[in-house]
């Protein structure tokens, strides 16, 4: 190593003295460094990206991006999109905290994208700094002086799309396979965590032995799957992460590569090893400068947080063969994609055991912050709460003044907090039903994705829930690919259904396990007086956790020749940005937990002026697909219950039946606003509606609606699968169903075990 980048110079230390101390509390400055350097320097990588390109950036449809040095929402990924002049409606997709493997993870949802979205041009962004873990030394702490020695600053960005359009684009590399693998027993090898002061990580000094026992395995699986044997490690050139000096040279020794050879020197120029910044990519400029034109296989390969990620590329300007390796890569992809649209398989749900009614919380939440003295506060919190909890049961007809719709009582509200209730539990409450006649066909792969603002550590809970609590087996299961995003704040569940879609439906036979879990520890803090968002935080959101299933597959699939079944067909999934709205909703971790704002009066407004819109975007390209003159009430809908303001408001807007929102109401007066677990809770509410019939008009085509930081608005267009009136279960059931495995009432069977999970997106 000769050299390395940084953001911070000594006058930024100089200024921030705290910074070299990491018992004194400094994150919030680290942050608020972060926030605007790592999107300025995204930007400039992905500027030389679109450049090369050669198209406008408003041509990027999708933007995927990746860094551990952010804890604020909006992410840094809305700020990138606005400099970057990319369009409103482009979808984003932000991985937090995945450390090294974030790059080659990115990569990897770029492919599924590209491919299953037809003319997707997807921007993958990887930005990091290392002042969110800069400290001084420390007696004793070799972490700390290795992290110091090791890494650096930078970003990088790719530009991925299928069927490129000539004269203008022309493909350097094409994506051909890609995996991902976690290593037993390796949860604690390499960890992070925010701590008030800074990122504290630690990496053990047995990791290279790890990596070398184990990555041979996995690059034989890789090859394996592509039907390619004997292949020669030497026949190949490689992006490989470099970790460490230790690393490298044991993945020679296992390996075989010689010494010259795999520093890139003159003996074949076969491998080369790169340090731009931990979640580094292939620069292709090199291959070119070489002259690289025989070696058509390229493996990028990362480990970091116990996993390994792979992926093969075959250079677009060689059709040589390697091995037995498939001589038509386009043939090959297309016997990868699904025959049918992604449909959700399954649902669960599960809370905390610790439920405190709503009229009842004030009187909790000032007596376990020792605040009865503050009896005006009180009084005032009691009124927020009472507002936040008139959960509309069954509103008026339209015509009649607000203040005529019938409101249920606000005794009737519950919310579920945090007692005793973590990651190493599965996410789901109730024990599963089978439905008769049905059964799990025991080979269908299961695969999983995260999203949640409650987790800041690595590794990611994804990992976590496999390894610890749920027992993933790596000696016979297939490779469970488990991205996880981080504060995408209320948005996230329907995000996370969004990349779940397009994996399920690139990837034939994939079953993904979606697990979105919030818990609303870090929002609690005292009451103060003049702080008005603590209250409105305190009186609105709850925990919980949601889980779905969702997977791709024809009427003569053999799964579903065995008992599976859809729920509910995803039709399409878009994202947009109302313009100039990004200081409305506002989160940032602190070293006391998140603070952050939520504009009460002017976010309902905007989603109000802006709803419609958004809805005509989603419908629009289905054209004839729904049928001609249908009407917003002609739908089911499932909109995120931010609070009762917002689903009065797209009431109003839409001019909706009182039992279109019935559902959201429901789910919002008996649990609180959840952040994205809340769209799931919807949807399992939606589902037992129709199950018994309670779904007035049986409508086919429904709507998916979250909101989020930004202001961000996902919609999904859904069709109903379920039968009406089909029963569900019984109210006994729902009463004592509440076992730690699951309400997996669509999934003829739910397998905690899950050795055939194959993907897994993961929200916190």
């Amino acid at each position: 190593m000769e050299k390395r980048f940084f953001h911070h110079d000594e006058a930024l230390l100089s200024a921030n003295p705290d910074f070299a101390d990491r018992t004194l509390p400094s994150l919030d400055a680290r942050v608020e460094i972060a926030s605007a350097a790592v999107p300025e320097l995204a930007a400039a990588a992905a500027s030389k990206a679109i450049a090369e390109w050669g198209r406008p950036a408003t041509d990027i449809t999708h933007l995927v991006f990746s860094t551990y040095s952010g804890a604020r929402a909006p992410s840094a990924d809305l700020r990138l999109a606005s400099l970057l002049g990319l369009r409103a409606s482009v979808s984003r997709t932000v991985l937090s905290l995945h450390g090294c493997y974030g790059g080659a993870r990115s990569l990897q949802l770029a492919k599924e994208i590209a491919e299953n979205n037809r003319g997707a041009r997807v921007l993958v962004a990887c930005s990091d700094l290392t002042l969110i873990g800069f400290y001084g030394p420390e007696a004793g702490c070799l972490d700390t002086i290795v992290g110091q020695g090791l890494f650096g600053d930078g970003a990088g960005a790719v530009i991925v799309g299928a069927d490129p359009v000539g004269p203008t684009e022309r493909a350097i590399f094409e994506m051909v396979h890609a995996t991902q693998a976690t290593v037993p027993g390796t949860e604690d090898a390499i960890t992070m965590q925010l701590m008030k002061g800074g990122l504290d990580f630690h990496i053990s000094d047995q990791v290279p032995k790890l990596l070398g026992a184990s990555i041979e395995r996995c690059l034989l699986d890789a090859f394996g799957s592509l039907g390619m044997s004997g292949v020669k490690w030497n026949e190949l050139f490689w992006a490989l992460h470099p970790g460490g000096r230790a690393i490298l040279d044991r993945i020679e020794g296992v390996l075989g590569a010689g010494r010259r050879e795999a520093r890139g020197e003159p003996a074949g120029d076969k491998l080369r090893w790169m340090l731009i910044m931990p979640s580094s990519v292939f620069d292709h400029r090199f291959a070119k400068s070489r002259n690289i034109t025989n070696h058509i296989k390229i493996l990028g390969f990362t480990m970091k947080d116990n996993s390994l990620y792979g992926y093969l590329l075959k250079a677009a300007a060689t059709e040589t063969a390697m091995g037995s390796a498939p001589a038509n890569v386009r043939e090959f992809w297309r016997t990868q994609r699904a025959d049918g649209p992604a449909a959700v398989l399954a649902i669960g749900t599960s809370n905390p055991t610790n439920c405190v009614l709503q009229d009842e919380f004030p009187d909790f939440y000032f007596r376990a912050t020792k605040s009865e003295h503050l009896v005006g506060l009180k009084e005032k919190f009691k009124r927020i709460c009472q507002k936040l909890g008139r959960g509309e049961a069954l509103p008026a007809p339209h015509g009649g003044a607000a203040s005529a719709r019938t409101r249920s009582s606000s005794t009737t509200t519950r919310r579920r907090w945090t007692r005793g209730w973590t990651s190493s539990r599965p996410p789901c409450r109730s024990s599963p039903r089978r439905p008769p006649g049905r059964r799990s066909p025991s080979g269908a792969a299961r695969p999983p994705t995260s999203p949640t603002s409650s987790s800041p550590p690595t590794p990611a809970r994804t990992s976590r829930a496999s390894t610890s609590s749920w027992s993933l087996s790596s000696a016979s299961a297939p490779p469970c690919a488990a991205p996880c995003s981080n504060l995408n704040g209320c948005f996230a569940g329907a995000a996370a259904l969004r990349v779940a879609k397009d994996l399920a439906e690139n990837n034939r036979g994939a079953r993904v396990l979606v697990v979105c879990a919030e818990l609303t520890v870090l929002l609690f803090a005292r009451p103060e007086e003049g702080c008005f968002q603590t209250l409105i935080n305190q009186g609105l959101f709850g925990d919980g956790a949601g889980a779905v299933i969702v997977g791709a597959a024809a009427d003569d699939d053999p799964a579903m020749a065995a008992g599976e079944r859809p729920l509910f067909e995803i039709v399409s999934a878009a994202q947009a940005i109302v313009p100039e709205s990004e200081s409305f909703i506002e989160m940032h971790l602190t070293r006391g937990g998140y603070d952050g704002n939520i504009s009460v009066r002017e976010v309902p407004v905007l989603i109000g002026d802006n709803i419609e819109r958004c809805l005509m975007d989603a419908f629009e390209p289905l054209g004839d697909i729904v049928g001609a003159g249908w009407k917003w009430n002609d739908m089911f809908w499932d909109v995120h219950p931010g609070s009762s303001a917002i689903l009065d408001k797209v009431d109003d807007v839409l001019q909706l039946k009182p039992e279109k929102l019935a559902a959201s109401r429901r789910v919002l007066s008996e649990y609180g606003n959840m952040f994205g677990v809340t769209v799931i809770f919807v949807l399992d509410e939606l589902r037992r509606r129709m199950e018994k019939g309670e779904e007035v008009g049986e409508p086919e085509w429904g709507l998916m609606v979250a909101f989020g930081p930004g202001l961000t608005v996902e919609t999904m267009v859904l069709r109903r699968c379920v039968e009406q009136g089909t029963g569900g279960a019984s109210e006994e059931e729902e009463k004592t169903d509440w076992g730690l495995r699951g309400r997996m009432r669509g999934c003829n069977k739910f397998v905690l075990d899950l050795d055939h999970v194959s993907m897994h997106v993961g929200i916190a």
